[in-house]
């Protein structure tokens, strides 16, 4: 498919051929010429009739042509054999290959009675070491187009000259494409096919590099004689292997000269789905491994794979897909569909990266960077819908993705998971024309419930009820960077995150203030939840850096504020929780709460100052009255009610709102 993102309409089309039908014209082109160049060798010397055959040739192709070797005919009736060694089309100026076509040897017979009938008839064709050389610089011109004038490549399949026996050997195709970065490097080690009807199917075996990868295919057609028949398509069926992706296809093509008119059942399977951009051209996103079966057609232009399903991950898929190769960006249409997602499948696709554990640096901020090359060569409007979202311990419902590019400017409106009444909205918009690119995040959190987030909390403390509310927030953050690491590493904006209604377990309250006491006995006889009056966590975020403007959690009990900050360059975390309870408790050790470590591996502790205070006076006090050593361990509860109202109407401020 990725040869055919050079193609356009009219003219263009017909000078832009595949390797297959430059082939077919450069060899139609030769074969005629040497049909009759058969009569002047009769009559004349091998100088002149070497020098009239390459002078026809290079005048038709437009690029000089080389006939270094002697060229032997046995004039037999009525097959003639024509020999001929050593043949060269150059290359032209400023082209970088060293020649677009040389082969070593070409071996054909002529059927002299039926060419004078006017049907050019080969019993025989023999091609032996064929080298053919095809470029696209990075300004997309390729070094096959044609000069005005008769094109020399058969216009149908009718035209193609009658060939009984065909075999190819040693062949070599090397094609690079500036531009796409594409270098295949294909070798062939046979081509062998026969007109009769009965005869073996024609067969094309060959292996080679693509980008560094091993590339293996296999591919058979119908026989030579069916090549030219108009009226019927082609049979065609074969594999091909290219690193971890492998394909598997089986039809017929309309139009097997200009590489028109596919219908094919395509089975392709692979480690990720962005690995088909050096076959095909499609910049796709990363995905867990898939295999898919589907109807791939090539109507107008345009390549069609339909009603596609199988796996991803996972998870199953299914859609269709509209690919349009055009210039100077080709376009992709999908609509890609799960019934039911695995969340995990979807870390790869919205760029979070999934390496191994001991490849891991600890780092928890994805670092998927962007292929801003791809970003330059297409146009996209991509759609994913999960009708059923499978995530051990959060209750999504489903899920949506859409995605545009256009220009190299790609937009996500949104990234959507919904949980029941809830759901959490992410916009995004990357500027892939600079580099680094600018990157712009918006996202909304909408009753998204908070129990699922405290499942582990709830079954290490086998307590069902740990929490309970839903969570309201919103984020406008952007920054400059190829992956979200590295944008959120620099960027700025505001986040802000409330808790709107619920209660959260008294196990978990006391324990944040480390209340012995009240947390022992509610672990021998029982939780009870306790109301949550509010929470708000209101970020600022300066260059990668998050420090709170307000962290509150308000309940009947506690009061609990916060302060520090946390480095998104790093995934540092520099907190400090200080709980002021509202109520009297004995044998309060309260203490600030200290949260360090990093995002990935958070470490909860005690403020050591804190601690060393109330020691000190329980010891003063043990020194005067020893039973008094005990009323430093008690909490007097002096906490009062935090302003919530004034609080959440932070909420309601626009996410521009700066500090004055």
């Amino acid at each position: 498919m990725h040869e055919c993102g050079g193609l356009t309409d009219g003219a263009m089309k017909r000078r832009t051929t595949r390797a297959a039908g430059i082939g077919a014209g450069l060899a139609a082109a030769l074969l005629f010429a040497l049909a009759g160049s058969v009569w002047l060798y009769a009559h004349d010397d091998w100088q002149r009739t070497r020098a009239l055959l390459t002078a026809w040739l290079s005048v038709t192709l437009g690029r000089d042509v080389r006939l270094a070797g002697p060229l032997a005919v046995d004039p037999d009736w009525p097959g003639t054999r024509i020999d001929l060694r050593d043949i060269t089309v150059e290359r032209r100026e400023g082209e970088r290959v060293p020649y677009l076509l040389h082969v070593d040897r070409l071996r054909v017979t002529v059927d002299l009675s039926r060419l004078l009938r006017g049907d050019v008839v080969l019993p025989v064709v023999v091609v032996d070491g064929p080298d053919l050389r095809l470029e696209r610089d990075a300004q997309g011109n390729a070094n096959w187009r044609l000069p005005p004038g008769p094109d020399p490549a058969p216009e149908s399949r009718g035209e193609i000259p009658v060939v009984e026996h065909l075999r190819i050997d040693a062949g070599r195709v090397r094609y690079r494409d500036v531009a796409r970065d594409v270098d295949l490097d294909l070798r062939l080690a046979r081509v062998a096919g026969s007109a009769e009807e009965e005869a073996p199917r024609v067969g094309l075996d060959g292996r080679g590099t693509l980008r560094g990868q091993r590339v293996q295919f296999h591919v058979t057609g119908g026989s030579l004689d069916a090549l030219r028949e108009s009226d019927a398509p082609y049979p065609l069926a074969g594999t091909i292997e290219a690193g971890a992706t492998h394909a598997r296809f089986d039809g017929t093509v309309r139009d097997p000269v200009d590489a028109r008119g596919f219908d094919v059942e395509l089975t392709i399977e692979g480690a990720s789905a962005d690995e088909l951009y050096p076959l095909t051209g499609i910049a796709l996103l990363p995905t867990p491994p898939y295999r898919v079966t589907g109807r791939l057609r090539h109507v107008q232009g345009i390549w069609h794979f339909d009603d596609f399903s199988g796996r991803m991950g996972s998870s199953d898929l299914a859609g269709n897909l509209r690919w349009h190769p055009a210039e100077p960006r080709s376009r992709l249409e999908a609509h890609f569909v799960s019934t039911r997602l695995a969340l995990a499948d979807l870390g790869p696709l919205i760029g979070i990266d999934d390496a191994p554990a001991e490849a891991d640096d600890g780092r928890v901020l994805p670092d998927v960077p962007l292929a801003l090359e791809r970003m330059a060569t297409m146009d996209a409007d991509v759609v994913f819908d999960g009708a059923r979202v499978v995530a051990r311990r959060l209750p999504l419902t489903d899920f949506h993705l859409r995605l545009r590019l256009e220009a190299g400017v790609l937009r996500v409106s949104p990234v959507r998971f919904t949980s029941g009444a809830g759901a959490f909205d992410t916009w995004a918009t990357v500027d892939g024309t600079r580099d680094p690119p600018a990157v712009e995040l918006r996202s909304e959190a909408r009753a998204v419930p908070l129990a699922p987030l405290f499942a582990a909390a709830a079954d290490a403390l086998d307590e069902p009820n740990v929490a309970a509310g839903s969570i309201e927030g919103t984020s406008t953050l952007h920054g400059r960077g190829r992956s979200l690491r590295d944008m959120l590493a620099h960027a700025d904006g505001r986040l802000r995150l409330q808790l709107v209604g619920g209660h959260l377990s008294q196990v978990v309250i006391e324990l944040v203030g480390l209340d012995i006491a009240e947390t022992v006995g509610f672990l021998l006889k029982g939780d009870r939840p306790v109301p949550v009056r509010c929470m708000l966590a209101d970020f600022d975020v300066a260059a990668g850096r998050m420090q709170p403007r307000a962290l509150v959690l308000d309940t009947t009990d506690t009061v609990v504020t916060g302060s520090g900050s946390i480095a998104l360059d790093s995934e540092r975390v520099d907190l400090v929780l200080t709980p002021e309870p509202k109520d009297f408790s004995p044998l309060s050790l309260r203490a600030p709460l200290t949260i360090g470590g990093t995002l990935g591996d958070p470490q909860f502790g005690v403020a050591k100052r804190g601690l060393i205070a109330r020691g000190a006076a329980a010891a003063a006090l043990a020194l005067i009255f020893p039973p008094a050593a005990i009323a430093a361990l008690f909490e007097p509860g002096t906490g009062e009610d935090a302003n919530c109202a004034g609080l959440l109407s932070r909420v309601t401020e626009p996410l521009s709102t700066r500090h004055e």
